[in-house]
C-alpha cells in the first residue's frame, strides 16, 4: 500500500470513528427521551456535575468536539432546528414535536423550552455515558437476557475486576442472600443517583 492510499484509508477511518461517536451522542439524546429528567432542579444539575467530573479527558473532549459541531450558531446554545439537522446526519429521525419534547425536559417550569445549554449538554451526555455503560456490562452478564442478575454473579464479575486493579475487597452489593435478583435496569439508575 503507498501512502497516498493509507492516508485515503486513515482518512475513511478517522471519519467512520467520528460517525461513531455522533451516532453515541444521538443515543445519549434518546436516553433522555426514555428517562425524562428534571434538568432544572437543583439537586438534578449537581448530580450531574459530579458526573461529568468522572468522564475521562478524552471523553470529555469527544463531547464538547461534538457540542461544537451541533451548535451552528456558536452560541453555546443547542436550538431545536440545530438538533433535527445533528440528528438526521448521524440517521436518527426524529420529529420536531419528539425534539420540543426532549427540549422542554430540560427546564420543567419554562413551557415551549428550545434550547439546551453547553452545562445540561454535558451533564445529559456524562448520565447517559455512565447509563449505557452500566446498561451494557450487565447485559453482557445477563446470559438469558431476562434483565436481571443474581447479586452473587454480579459480585463475583466485579469482584475478579477489581482484583485486577485494586486490592479493595469491599463488596459492591451487601446482602446476605447471594440468590437475589438484581433489577439492573433500576440498579444502573440507582448508582447514577436518580
Amino acid at each position: 500500500m503507498d501512502e497516498e492510499e493509507f492516508k485515503q484509508k486513515q482518512g475513511v477511518i478517522q471519519l467512520l470513528m467520528r460517525l461513531r461517536n455522533l451516532r453515541k451522542i444521538a443515543k445519549c439524546f434518546e436516553y433522555i427521551a426514555d428517562t425524562q429528567p428534571r434538568w432544572g432542579d437543583s439537586g438534578e444539575i449537581k448530580r450531574r456535575a459530579r458526573l461529568v467530573e468522572m468522564l475521562t479527558p478524552s471523553q470529555k473532549a469527544d463531547y464538547k468536539a461534538a457540542f461544537g459541531l451541533i451548535d451552528k450558531s456558536h452560541d453555546r446554545r443547542i436550538s431545536v432546528s440545530e438538533m433535527k439537522d445533528f440528528m438526521k446526519v448521524v440517521g436518527v429521525e426524529k420529529d420536531d414535536d419528539e425534539l420540543k419534547n426532549i427540549f422542554d425536559k430540560t427546564h420543567p417550569v419554562v413551557v415551549g423550552n428550545s434550547e439546551i445549554t453547553y452545562d445540561e449538554y454535558m451533564g445529559v451526555m456524562a448520565e447517559a455515558e455512565f447509563y449505557f455503560l452500566f446498561r451494557e456490562t450487565f447485559n453482557a452478564l445477563d446470559k438469558q437476557n431476562v434483565g436481571f442478575l443474581k447479586v452473587e454473579d454480579l459480585d463475583r464479575v466485579l469482584d475478579g475486576v477489581r482484583d485486577l486493579i485494586s486490592d479493595d475487597r469491599k463488596s459492591i452489593i451487601d446482602v446476605e442472600d447471594k440468590d437475589m435478583l438484581i433489577d439492573y435496569d433500576a440498579f444502573a439508575k440507582m448508582l447514577l443517583g436518580r
